[in-house]
Protein backbone atom coordinates (compact mmCIF):
# COMPACT_ATOMS: atom_id res chain seq x y z
CA UNK A 1 0.00 0.00 0.00
CA UNK A 2 1.40 3.30 -1.08
CA UNK A 3 1.91 6.01 2.01
CA UNK A 4 -0.17 8.73 1.76
CA UNK A 5 1.12 12.07 1.70
CA UNK A 6 -1.00 15.17 3.71
CA UNK A 7 -1.46 18.44 2.30
CA UNK A 8 -3.85 21.22 3.52
CA UNK A 9 -6.03 22.07 0.62
CA UNK A 10 -7.15 25.84 1.61
CA UNK A 11 -10.75 26.35 -0.67
CA UNK A 12 -13.37 28.47 -1.56
CA UNK A 13 -16.83 26.87 -1.67
CA UNK A 14 -17.26 26.28 -5.32
CA UNK A 15 -17.60 23.20 -7.79
CA UNK A 16 -14.12 23.99 -9.03
CA UNK A 17 -12.77 22.99 -5.77
CA UNK A 18 -14.85 20.59 -4.28
CA UNK A 19 -14.16 17.96 -7.43
CA UNK A 20 -10.23 18.39 -5.90
CA UNK A 21 -11.16 17.09 -2.62
CA UNK A 22 -13.85 14.62 -4.34
CA UNK A 23 -11.31 13.05 -6.76
CA UNK A 24 -7.59 13.76 -5.22
CA UNK A 25 -4.68 12.86 -6.72
CA UNK A 26 -3.57 9.25 -6.09
CA UNK A 27 -2.00 9.08 -2.25
CA UNK A 28 -2.45 12.66 -1.76
CA UNK A 29 -4.91 13.32 1.64
CA UNK A 30 -6.38 16.44 1.80
CA UNK A 31 -6.85 18.40 4.92
CA UNK A 32 -9.31 20.68 4.67
CA UNK A 33 -9.66 24.44 5.70
CA UNK A 34 -12.14 26.79 4.55
CA UNK A 35 -10.90 30.33 3.36
CA UNK A 36 -12.29 32.73 5.73
CA UNK A 37 -11.34 34.79 8.71
CA UNK A 38 -10.23 31.57 11.08
CA UNK A 39 -8.70 30.12 8.38
CA UNK A 40 -6.00 33.01 7.97
CA UNK A 41 -5.52 33.31 11.79
CA UNK A 42 -4.69 30.01 11.56
CA UNK A 43 -2.24 29.87 8.89
CA UNK A 44 -0.68 33.21 10.46
CA UNK A 45 -0.41 31.42 13.89
CA UNK A 46 1.59 28.33 11.59
CA UNK A 47 4.11 30.81 10.62
CA UNK A 48 5.48 31.00 14.54
CA UNK A 49 3.94 26.82 15.28
CA UNK A 50 4.88 25.44 12.14
CA UNK A 51 4.23 22.14 13.26
CA UNK A 52 0.91 23.31 13.80
CA UNK A 53 0.45 22.81 9.37
CA UNK A 54 1.62 20.76 6.31
CA UNK A 55 2.39 21.10 2.79
CA UNK A 56 -0.05 23.53 1.35
CA UNK A 57 -2.45 24.18 -1.82
CA UNK A 58 -4.34 27.58 -1.46
CA UNK A 59 -7.09 27.87 -3.85
CA UNK A 60 -7.81 31.02 -5.68
CA UNK A 61 -5.88 33.29 -3.27
CA UNK A 62 -3.43 32.95 -0.52
CA UNK A 63 -2.83 33.53 3.41
CA UNK A 64 0.71 34.72 4.13
CA UNK A 65 2.62 31.57 4.62
CA UNK A 66 6.11 31.31 5.40
CA UNK A 67 6.85 28.44 7.71
CA UNK A 68 6.20 25.89 5.20
CA UNK A 69 6.16 25.33 1.23
CA UNK A 70 3.08 26.24 -0.39
CA UNK A 71 1.21 26.20 -4.38
CA UNK A 72 -1.84 28.38 -5.17
CA UNK A 73 -4.12 28.27 -7.83
CA UNK A 74 -6.29 31.18 -9.74
CA UNK A 75 -8.50 31.88 -12.24
CA UNK A 76 -7.24 35.31 -12.39
CA UNK A 77 -4.96 37.99 -10.59
CA UNK A 78 -7.93 39.74 -9.11
CA UNK A 79 -7.94 36.74 -6.32
CA UNK A 80 -5.06 38.55 -4.56
CA UNK A 81 -6.32 42.14 -4.60
CA UNK A 82 -9.44 43.60 -2.55
CA UNK A 83 -10.64 45.57 -5.36
CA UNK A 84 -9.99 45.99 -9.31
CA UNK A 85 -8.60 49.38 -8.92
CA UNK A 86 -6.04 48.09 -6.53
CA UNK A 87 -4.70 46.05 -9.91
CA UNK A 88 -3.11 49.88 -10.68
CA UNK A 89 -2.09 50.30 -7.09
CA UNK A 90 1.76 50.14 -6.91
CA UNK A 91 1.89 49.70 -3.03
CA UNK A 92 -0.83 46.78 -3.60
CA UNK A 93 1.27 45.86 -6.65
CA UNK A 94 4.46 45.28 -4.24
CA UNK A 95 2.34 43.52 -1.86
CA UNK A 96 0.86 41.02 -4.09
CA UNK A 97 4.67 40.01 -5.01
CA UNK A 98 6.20 39.88 -2.07
CA UNK A 99 3.72 37.05 -0.96
CA UNK A 100 4.08 35.48 -4.18
CA UNK A 101 7.47 35.37 -4.01
CA UNK A 102 7.46 32.58 -1.26
CA UNK A 103 5.08 30.25 -3.39
CA UNK A 104 6.81 27.26 -5.11
CA UNK A 105 4.27 27.13 -8.00
CA UNK A 106 1.55 29.26 -9.33
CA UNK A 107 -1.12 27.51 -10.86
CA UNK A 108 -3.66 29.51 -13.06
CA UNK A 109 -6.76 27.59 -14.39
CA UNK A 110 -6.63 29.02 -17.66
CA UNK A 111 -3.59 30.29 -20.06
CA UNK A 112 -5.94 33.52 -20.28
CA UNK A 113 -5.21 33.38 -16.11
CA UNK A 114 -1.94 33.60 -17.19
CA UNK A 115 -2.18 36.55 -19.13
CA UNK A 116 -3.59 38.62 -16.27
CA UNK A 117 -0.47 37.41 -13.79
CA UNK A 118 1.67 38.45 -16.58
CA UNK A 119 0.08 41.79 -17.28
CA UNK A 120 0.24 43.07 -13.69
CA UNK A 121 3.35 41.37 -12.04
CA UNK A 122 7.01 40.72 -13.01
CA UNK A 123 7.16 37.09 -12.21
CA UNK A 124 9.39 34.38 -12.72
CA UNK A 125 7.70 32.65 -15.76
CA UNK A 126 8.84 29.53 -14.62
CA UNK A 127 7.19 29.78 -11.58
CA UNK A 128 3.81 29.76 -13.24
CA UNK A 129 2.10 26.14 -14.90
CA UNK A 130 -1.48 26.48 -15.99
CA UNK A 131 -3.45 23.60 -14.88
CA UNK A 132 -7.31 23.22 -15.88
CA UNK A 133 -10.13 22.81 -13.58
CA UNK A 134 -11.81 19.23 -14.02
CA UNK A 135 -14.59 17.36 -13.72
CA UNK A 136 -16.03 13.59 -13.56
CA UNK A 137 -18.24 12.55 -16.44
CA UNK A 138 -22.15 11.73 -15.57
CA UNK A 139 -22.72 10.81 -19.13
CA UNK A 140 -21.24 8.31 -21.62
CA UNK A 141 -23.10 9.45 -24.45
CA UNK A 142 -25.47 12.21 -25.66
CA UNK A 143 -28.88 11.94 -25.30
CA UNK A 144 -30.19 13.06 -28.71
CA UNK A 145 -34.53 13.74 -28.96
CA UNK A 146 -35.34 14.03 -32.85
CA UNK A 147 -38.77 14.67 -31.72
CA UNK A 148 -40.57 16.50 -28.97
CA UNK A 149 -39.59 19.31 -26.78
CA UNK A 150 -36.34 20.61 -27.20
CA UNK A 151 -34.89 21.97 -23.93
CA UNK A 152 -32.45 24.78 -23.97
CA UNK A 153 -30.75 25.66 -20.59
CA UNK A 154 -29.06 29.34 -19.68
CA UNK A 155 -27.28 29.11 -15.82
CA UNK A 156 -26.04 32.49 -14.85
CA UNK A 157 -26.56 33.72 -11.35
CA UNK A 158 -24.96 37.57 -12.62
CA UNK A 159 -27.51 37.93 -14.83
CA UNK A 160 -26.58 40.86 -17.21
CA UNK A 161 -22.94 39.75 -17.32
CA UNK A 162 -23.63 35.99 -18.68
CA UNK A 163 -25.41 36.54 -21.15
CA UNK A 164 -29.00 36.44 -19.93
CA UNK A 165 -30.49 39.16 -21.63
CA UNK A 166 -29.08 38.36 -25.03
CA UNK A 167 -30.35 34.66 -24.38
CA UNK A 168 -34.18 35.94 -23.73
CA UNK A 169 -34.00 38.07 -26.80
CA UNK A 170 -32.38 35.31 -29.14
CA UNK A 171 -35.28 32.94 -27.87
CA UNK A 172 -37.83 35.72 -28.40
CA UNK A 173 -36.74 35.61 -32.26
CA UNK A 174 -36.88 31.78 -32.66
CA UNK A 175 -40.12 31.87 -30.84
CA UNK A 176 -40.99 27.94 -31.28
CA UNK A 177 -43.33 26.00 -29.26
CA UNK A 178 -41.21 22.45 -29.67
CA UNK A 179 -38.18 24.31 -28.02
CA UNK A 180 -38.06 25.42 -24.29
CA UNK A 181 -36.12 27.42 -22.79
CA UNK A 182 -34.51 26.91 -19.22
CA UNK A 183 -32.91 30.16 -17.02
CA UNK A 184 -31.86 29.54 -13.83
CA UNK A 185 -30.42 33.45 -12.67
CA UNK A 186 -30.44 36.59 -10.74
CA UNK A 187 -32.81 37.88 -13.20
CA UNK A 188 -35.26 40.68 -13.11
CA UNK A 189 -38.92 40.19 -13.41
CA UNK A 190 -39.21 42.59 -16.08
CA UNK A 191 -37.45 40.81 -18.34
CA UNK A 192 -39.80 37.76 -18.68
CA UNK A 193 -42.70 40.26 -19.42
CA UNK A 194 -42.39 40.17 -23.57
CA UNK A 195 -41.80 36.31 -23.60
CA UNK A 196 -44.39 35.07 -20.91
CA UNK A 197 -46.42 33.83 -24.09
CA UNK A 198 -43.07 31.47 -25.09
CA UNK A 199 -42.24 28.27 -23.58
CA UNK A 200 -40.03 28.92 -20.62
CA UNK A 201 -38.76 27.62 -17.10
CA UNK A 202 -37.40 30.32 -14.82
CA UNK A 203 -35.76 29.75 -11.64
CA UNK A 204 -34.21 32.52 -9.46
CA UNK A 205 -31.86 29.45 -8.26
CA UNK A 206 -32.20 25.74 -7.34
CA UNK A 207 -30.17 23.50 -5.24
CA UNK A 208 -27.23 22.12 -7.25
CA UNK A 209 -28.55 18.65 -6.14
CA UNK A 210 -31.44 19.39 -8.02
CA UNK A 211 -29.48 20.86 -11.19
CA UNK A 212 -27.47 18.04 -11.47
CA UNK A 213 -29.55 15.35 -10.90
CA UNK A 214 -32.94 16.95 -12.57
CA UNK A 215 -32.02 19.71 -14.66
CA UNK A 216 -28.97 19.02 -16.89
CA UNK A 217 -30.19 15.33 -17.62
CA UNK A 218 -32.99 16.79 -19.79
CA UNK A 219 -31.13 20.00 -21.37
CA UNK A 220 -30.13 19.34 -25.00
CA UNK A 221 -28.41 22.48 -25.78
CA UNK A 222 -26.52 24.79 -22.71
CA UNK A 223 -26.17 28.44 -23.64
CA UNK A 224 -24.09 30.98 -21.69
CA UNK A 225 -22.67 34.09 -23.57
CA UNK A 226 -20.71 35.36 -20.85
CA UNK A 227 -19.13 38.31 -20.73
CA UNK A 228 -17.30 38.23 -17.20
CA UNK A 229 -16.22 34.67 -16.36
CA UNK A 230 -13.01 33.51 -15.76
CA UNK A 231 -13.56 29.95 -15.39
CA UNK A 232 -17.49 29.17 -16.49
CA UNK A 233 -17.54 26.15 -14.60
CA UNK A 234 -21.34 25.14 -15.77
CA UNK A 235 -19.68 24.70 -19.37
CA UNK A 236 -17.52 21.40 -17.75
CA UNK A 237 -20.68 20.78 -16.34
CA UNK A 238 -22.78 20.56 -19.27
CA UNK A 239 -19.92 18.57 -21.59
CA UNK A 240 -19.75 16.04 -18.61
CA UNK A 241 -23.31 15.70 -19.63
CA UNK A 242 -22.36 15.33 -23.22
CA UNK A 243 -24.54 18.69 -24.06
CA UNK A 244 -23.68 20.74 -27.20
CA UNK A 245 -22.94 24.23 -25.72
CA UNK A 246 -23.17 28.02 -26.99
CA UNK A 247 -19.98 29.76 -25.61
CA UNK A 248 -18.62 33.27 -25.40
CA UNK A 249 -15.51 33.50 -26.74
CA UNK A 250 -13.52 35.07 -24.30
CA UNK A 251 -11.31 34.66 -21.49
CA UNK A 252 -10.91 30.48 -20.48
CA UNK A 253 -13.77 29.41 -22.63
CA UNK A 254 -12.16 28.72 -25.53
CA UNK A 255 -9.65 26.30 -24.01
CA UNK A 256 -11.82 24.66 -21.97
CA UNK A 257 -14.59 24.03 -24.50
CA UNK A 258 -13.03 24.18 -27.80
CA UNK A 259 -14.81 21.89 -30.62
CA UNK A 260 -17.72 21.13 -28.25
CA UNK A 261 -19.55 24.05 -28.71
CA UNK A 262 -20.55 27.01 -30.75
CA UNK A 263 -18.65 30.50 -29.98
CA UNK A 264 -19.89 33.87 -30.02
CA UNK A 265 -17.94 36.98 -29.68
CA UNK A 266 -18.71 39.08 -27.27
CA UNK A 267 -18.81 43.07 -27.92
CA UNK A 268 -17.30 44.09 -24.45
CA UNK A 269 -15.50 41.93 -21.82
CA UNK A 270 -14.77 42.34 -18.21
CA UNK A 271 -10.81 41.15 -19.34
CA UNK A 272 -8.96 42.64 -22.29
CA UNK A 273 -7.38 39.91 -24.34
CA UNK A 274 -3.75 41.54 -23.08
CA UNK A 275 -4.93 40.35 -19.93
CA UNK A 276 -5.95 43.64 -18.51
CA UNK A 277 -8.93 44.92 -16.63
CA UNK A 278 -11.48 46.74 -18.05
CA UNK A 279 -12.47 49.39 -16.28
CA UNK A 280 -15.72 50.62 -18.11
CA UNK A 281 -17.03 46.72 -18.55
CA UNK A 282 -20.13 48.02 -16.17
CA UNK A 283 -20.82 50.99 -17.73
CA UNK A 284 -20.61 49.61 -20.71
CA UNK A 285 -23.32 46.17 -19.99
CA UNK A 286 -25.48 49.04 -18.07
CA UNK A 287 -25.75 51.37 -20.93
CA UNK A 288 -27.97 49.55 -23.42
CA UNK A 289 -31.04 46.76 -23.45
CA UNK A 290 -28.67 44.18 -24.60
CA UNK A 291 -26.57 43.61 -27.29
CA UNK A 292 -28.30 42.92 -30.30
CA UNK A 293 -25.69 41.38 -32.63
CA UNK A 294 -25.32 38.83 -29.66
CA UNK A 295 -28.65 38.07 -29.57
CA UNK A 296 -28.51 37.60 -33.20
CA UNK A 297 -25.53 35.05 -32.93
CA UNK A 298 -26.97 33.00 -30.09
CA UNK A 299 -30.22 32.62 -32.01
CA UNK A 300 -28.61 31.28 -35.27
CA UNK A 301 -26.51 28.84 -32.93
CA UNK A 302 -29.84 27.66 -31.44
CA UNK A 303 -31.45 27.85 -34.50
CA UNK A 304 -28.34 25.18 -36.08
CA UNK A 305 -28.49 23.11 -33.04
CA UNK A 306 -32.11 22.47 -33.25
CA UNK A 307 -32.25 22.06 -36.68
CA UNK A 308 -29.32 19.35 -36.56
CA UNK A 309 -29.88 16.57 -33.78
CA UNK A 310 -26.64 15.45 -35.77
CA UNK A 311 -24.64 18.59 -34.82
CA UNK A 312 -25.79 18.24 -31.41
CA UNK A 313 -25.03 14.84 -30.79
CA UNK A 314 -21.18 15.27 -32.42
CA UNK A 315 -20.51 18.33 -29.96
CA UNK A 316 -21.89 16.65 -27.67
CA UNK A 317 -19.45 13.67 -28.14
CA UNK A 318 -16.40 16.11 -28.22
CA UNK A 319 -17.51 17.92 -24.95
CA UNK A 320 -17.28 13.94 -23.21
CA UNK A 321 -14.10 13.45 -24.91
CA UNK A 322 -12.76 16.96 -23.46
CA UNK A 323 -13.79 15.59 -19.91
CA UNK A 324 -13.01 11.68 -20.37
CA UNK A 325 -9.10 12.44 -21.33
CA UNK A 326 -8.78 16.17 -22.34
CA UNK A 327 -7.95 19.19 -20.79
CA UNK A 328 -11.10 19.02 -18.38
CA UNK A 329 -10.38 15.22 -17.59
CA UNK A 330 -9.52 14.90 -13.77
CA UNK A 331 -6.77 12.56 -14.38
CA UNK A 332 -4.82 14.90 -16.47
CA UNK A 333 -5.27 17.48 -13.70
CA UNK A 334 -4.43 14.92 -10.89
CA UNK A 335 -1.73 13.54 -12.84
CA UNK A 336 0.31 17.46 -13.20
CA UNK A 337 -1.13 18.31 -9.89
CA UNK A 338 1.12 15.19 -8.17
CA UNK A 339 4.14 15.69 -10.33
CA UNK A 340 4.19 19.54 -8.72
CA UNK A 341 3.14 18.34 -5.38
CA UNK A 342 6.48 15.62 -5.43
CA UNK A 343 8.74 18.28 -6.90
CA UNK A 344 7.73 21.24 -5.00
CA UNK A 345 6.00 20.38 -1.75
CA UNK A 346 7.71 17.23 0.11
Amino acid sequence: MKECKIIDLCLSNHPIWISLIENPPESIHYRIFKSNFYSKIYFRSANIFPFLINPTHFCNGAKPLKSKPWVVDLESIKVFFKKYEDLENIDAINKTMERLEKSRKILPLSNAAKKTIIRYLNIDMNKIEVIYPAIKLHRTKPIIRKKGIINILFIGGAFEAKGGREVLAAFKKIARKDVKLIIIGNFKEEYLKSIMNLNIEAYKSLPRSKILNEIYPKADIFVMPSFMDTVGYVYLEAMSFGIPIIYSDYFAAPELVGDAGIKVKPPISLWREDGSYNPDFWKSLNEVEYFEEVADKVADAMHMFIEDSELRFKKGVKGIKRVVDGPVSISKRNNKLKEIYEKYLF
